[in-house]
């Protein structure tokens, strides 16, 4: 009874089920949803799982990119009450993700930060491998990380060389159609020829 378990499937739009042992420590509790679970326990109180719930649901975007701003939610002094002292949220922080042909040893994503100092917070530690993770694996012209190639990018595109946005540098190899180093023109011709069929990026 000191365990919590959350189980998630996609079967009928998705089932979710969670258990929180009576002997958890306070504050203990969980959330389900149809395609999610969340638990925690020595927290704050309800507001971190909440927060959680909040922003995986309301952030556009890719799996990973939801479950990051999951745990990036719950980026608060003491979330878990045992680090209060070390002005951290939390004591360790991963995340793994696994396509369905993956090998135990070799998933799609594997970020640990799991030995830092007790000073040190692993959820900004966390957020930097991922976004290292995410320049590792970009698709070239995806400049928005959604895993598609469309108008979204073209239109980032162009309105960072008419000078109304800037692009973060995440977001510069995606950006870099023509992989020579620099944000030009050609750039978008080649993203547009590549949505509409005319060259392959």
């Amino acid at each position: 009874t000191i365990r919590q378990y959350g189980v998630v499937d996609i079967l009928n739009g998705g089932r979710s089920a969670a258990y929180t042992g009576e002997d958890c420590f306070d504050y203990k509790n969980h959330i389900i949803g149809e395609t999610y679970s969340i638990q925690g326990n020595i927290l704050l109180g309800q507001e971190i799982l909440d927060s959680m719930e909040n922003a995986f649901l309301n952030t556009y975007g890719t799996f990973e990119e939801k479950l990051m701003s999951s745990l990036m939610s719950a980026n608060i002094i003491g979330a878990d009450t045992r680090c209060s002292p070390y002005g951290t949220p939390a004591i360790s922080a991963f995340i793994r993700i696994s396509n369905p042909d993956d090998q135990y040893d070799s998933l799609y994503m594997d970020l640990n930060v799991g030995n830092a100092p007790l000073t040190i917070n692993p959820l900004d530690s966390l957020n930097i491998l991922y976004w290292n993770w995410k320049e590792e694996n970009y698709i070239l012209g995806d400049i928005n990380y959604d895993y598609i190639v469309n108008i979204a990018d073209v239109i980032i595109l162009s309105d960072f060389l008419d000078g109304t946005q800037s692009i973060d540098q995440h977001e510069i190899a995606p950006a870099d159609i023509n992989m020579n180093d620099e944000i030009e023109l050609t750039d978008i011709f080649l993203l547009i020829f590549n949505i509409i069929g005319i060259v392959g990026l």
